[in-house]
This record gives structure tokens, C-alpha cells and sequence, in this order.
């Protein structure tokens, strides 16, 4: 039974009574164990009570395991709440990395895609220009730095007015289009523009406008060109054979002429018969040398393209006019900014070169300038031909590549016909710009080395 006890302990299992505790008796040893006691787990530990070599009892000690549940409880319980908020916390981090990595994947692949339509847009060959909603430049490409010869970095947040040189044309673009043709002034020379007009609201809700701006300058000049050149083929073919059918006749009425002159004189008014006669075969003579002259327009000698250095023109051309020129008191200028070798033809150039000069000559008439310019652009050489003569009138300006126009009393009309054939045999284009009592001006495009037609 109970010797002694703490606290309200009336009852215990017999030893007897139980093989735990005679184990724990009979080998003198320490054992513990959990039981259930009053409801309650206890923690028991038992161990023999021994006094002068003799086995007395057993002592038993019990701990209510109750605190400790308690505390496993809460220890669980906050192992589950931090493991929830870890698990929260990773699940956070985890979609921050991986929101993170999209991000800048996406903001790579942005910049791609920023950078590859910044380039396309830089390198197009149109000009693109975008402003904003106060009308300042947004973005101004390669190209429209190359047509209004303007840096691209100075252009942008300048105002478009302050780009365009023609307040006519800056009063065009500002006007509601989507489309349009129109013709501007820029660096001096007129140009035709085809001018395409949008207008796009941006991420902040403001209008923008982009302007795509395509120069048809050369393209309308080439069309124009290849136009007359087509006009000009087929009056010349048409004429060509009229012109053989006028030579035969002349030939024989220049023959009987002569024929006459010779072997038959009149008795009376011999000296009128023979004044007259001579009227007939000068008449016949100049008709005829009109008809050489049409016959070498109709059917052009073939190009002997020969490599020979372009100064060699200038010289050639200023021996053969230095009289006259003095003569007049025309002070003639040749600037060379290129000097290298064109593979031409030499006396057909030369050709169009003493037309041209003719041309001035007789439009200054006494006095003035004449200033050829020779310019490199790549693989293509210009010749600026000006001068300071009476100018050509508007009126008459379309026609002046018609065969057999001409204003001159004793023109023939073939000069300018034959410099726009000869440079169109060279693949070159030829534009005639003028202003009344203002002077004229050639403009030549040539390639450094012709390729023959077949």
C-alpha cells in the first residue's frame, strides 16, 4: 500500500499488481512510462527504494503531462502558422521572381522590338516625321534629315515651320489631307512630294501626327523625260521616212539648178535669172542641211564610250570659245569638285556641252556669266550649266524638247532636242530650270560609266 504521498493521492495500483512495477522491484533499476491516471497522461518514473540493503517499496513519481501538451500544442500550432506563412512568403517570392523574370524578358523583348522598328524607321528611305500635339517634332528620320538637309538630333522639338523654307508648303501639310501630291521648295530647288497625313493618339491620350513624306522629284523629272523621249522617237520615225522622200526630190532640183546655170542663159534679164538661180540652190542647200541635221537626230551615231578625265571637256570646250567669248565679254567659270575619269562618249558629250554654250552665247547676247559646275554623287557625276541671260518664259517652258521648237530666229530647234537624246543614250536625265531676265540653268545626271543599250 501507500507509505506516503503528495497531494490527494488515496489510491495506486498494487505491485502486485502490475508486471511494470514488479520488474522495475525486482531489478532494482529505473523505468518510467505514460499512463493514464484521474484522466490524466501521467509521466511515471519508478525506482526501488532501498534503506541499509534492504528493498523497502518503491518510490513513484508522477508528472502531469497536461503543460507539456499544452506546450507541444502551441509549438505545433505555430510550426503550422509560420509554415503557412513561409509558404505564403516563398509563394510571394517565387511569383515576384517569376513576374520579375517575365518582366525583364518582356522589357528585352521590347527593347528588341523598340530598337528593330527604330531602325527600320531611321533607315527607310522615306521621310518620316512625327509631332506631337503642340506641333513640335517627335521623331525625324534619316530620310527627312536627308530631303530638308537637316540634322537629325537639331530637328527634333523644333516646330515644323521653322524646318520647311516654303511657308506654301507648310501651309499645305497643315491643312486636312490623307494623301497628296504637292511641290515645296527645298535647298533651293523646287522637288514634288507625295505627302501621307495621319494622326494617332499615344499612350497619355495625345494626338500625334506622322507624316510619310516620298520624294517623286527624279522619278517625275525621269517620267517627263522618258516621255519626250518617246515623243520625240516616235516624231523622228515618223518624219525620218517624210525626210528621205523631200531628199530625193531636192537633190534632183538641186542638180537641174546647177545644171541650168550652167548651160542656159536667158537673153534677157540674165543677171535676175541668175540671182534667182542661186536663191533656188541656197534655198535647196539650207533645206537640205536641215534634213542632215534632223536625219542625225532620227538616227544618232552609236556611242565609242572611251575612259578620259572630265577635265578634258572644260579645256576642250574653253579653247573653242575663248575667242568668241572675249569677243562678247562673257567671263566664263568652270568649278571642278571632281576630277576623276568617266567612261563616255567624248564627242557626244563635247556635243552637248557646245549646244549648251551656244545656247548662252546667244542669250547674253554681249555681256554676262556663264559658270559650268561639275559635281560627284556616288557612282553619278552633275553638270550644273548656267547663266545669267534673258531666261526662258514660262509660258514656252513645256515645249522647248519639242523637235523643231525653238525661239530663236535662226534656230533650228534640234539643240536641246539632241542634248535630251544624247543624254538619254548615256542613261543620264537632263532638266532645264529658268527665270526671265534672271538666267538659265542646265542640270546634267550622268553615271560615271555608261551601260550600251542594245
Amino acid at each position: 500500500g501507500i507509505l506516503a504521498a503528495s497531494g490527494n493521492i488515496e489510491n495506486l495500483s498494487a505491485i502486485n499488481e502490475s508486471e511494470y512495477l514488479q520488474q522495475s522491484l525486482n531489478d532494482t533499476s529505473f523505468v518510467w512510462r505514460t499512463e493514464e491516471f484521474n484522466n490524466e497522461q501521467i509521466f511515471e518514473a519508478v525506482h526501488p527504494f532501498i534503506y541499509q540493503d534492504e528493498i523497502i517499496g518503491l518510490f513513484r513519481i508522477g508528472l502531469s503531462q497536461e503543460p507539456l501538451n499544452m506546450i507541444n500544442d502551441r509549438i505545433i500550432r505555430r510550426i503550422i502558422i509560420i509554415s503557412i506563412i513561409l509558404f505564403i512568403f516563398g509563394f510571394v517570392v517565387f511569383t515576384l521572381i517569376f513576374i520579375r523574370q517575365n518582366f525583364d524578358l518582356l522589357k528585352k523583348q521590347y527593347r528588341t522590338v523598340e530598337t528593330y522598328s527604330e531602325k527600320i524607321i531611321q533607315n527607310v528611305s522615306d521621310a518620316i516625321i512625327v509631332l506631337n500635339d503642340s506641333g513640335s517634332v517627335r521623331i525625324f528620320n534619316k530620310g527627312a534629315g536627308k530631303l530638308f538637309n537637316t540634322e537629325v538630333s537639331s530637328a527634333v522639338g523644333k516646330n515644323l515651320g521653322q524646318i520647311l523654307e516654303d511657308d506654301l508648303c507648310n501651309n499645305v501639310l497643315n491643312n486636312n489631307f490623307s494623301m497628296k501630291q504637292v511641290s515645296c521648295r527645298i535647298n533651293k530647288r523646287e522637288r514634288v512630294l507625295l505627302v501621307s497625313k495621319n494622326i494617332f493618339t499615344d499612350e497619355n491620350e495625345k494626338h500625334n501626327t506622322i507624316f510619310v513624306i516620298k520624294d517623286l522629284t527624279d522619278q517625275k523629272s525621269l517620267e517627263m523625260q522618258v516621255q519626250r523621249n518617246e515623243r520625240l522617237t516616235a516624231m523622228g520615225e515618223l518624219a525620218s521616212g517624210v525626210a528621205h522622200e523631200i531628199r530625193n526630190p531636192l537633190n534632183t532640183i538641186s542638180t537641174i539648178i546647177q545644171q541650168l546655170h550652167k548651160d542656159f542663159e536667158p537673153k534677157n534679164n540674165s543677171e535676175e535669172y541668175s540671182h534667182l538661180s542661186k536663191i533656188v540652190y541656197n534655198e535647196v542647200k539650207r533645206i537640205n542641211e536641215t534634213i542632215q541635221n534632223f536625219l542625225k537626230f532620227a538616227r544618232p551615231e552609236k556611242l565609242n564610250p572611251t575612259k578620259f578625265p572630265i577635265s578634258e571637256l572644260s579645256v576642250q570646250l574653253t579653247k573653242q570659245y575663248e575667242y568668241l567669248l572675249e569677243e562678247k565679254n562673257i567671263n566664263l567659270k568652270i568649278i571642278e569638285n571632281w576630277n576623276g575619269e568617266v567612261l563616255w562618249d567624248k564627242k557626244q558629250i563635247l556635243q552637248v556641252l557646245m549646244n549648251l554654250m551656244e545656247n548662252s552665247i546667244d542669250a547674253l547676247e554681249k555681256e554676262g556669266d556663264i559658270e559650268i559646275q561639275i559635281n560627284e554623287d556616288y557612282e553619278n557625276i552633275t553638270i550644273i550649266f548656267s547663266d545669267t541671260g534673258s531666261g526662258i518664259p514660262p509660258e514656252i517652258m513645256n515645249q522647248i524638247f519639242n523637235l523643231y521648237f525653238t525661239s530663236k530666229p535662226k534656230g533650228t530647234g534640234l539643240g536641246l532636242s539632241i542634248i535630251q537624246r544624247i543624254i538619254y543614250e548615256h542613261g543620264g536625265t537632263v532638266q532645264i530650270k529658268s527665270k526671265v531676265n534672271s538666267g538659265t540653268t542646265a542640270i546634267i545626271e550622268l553615271p560615271k560609266k555608261i551601260t550600251i543599250k542594245p
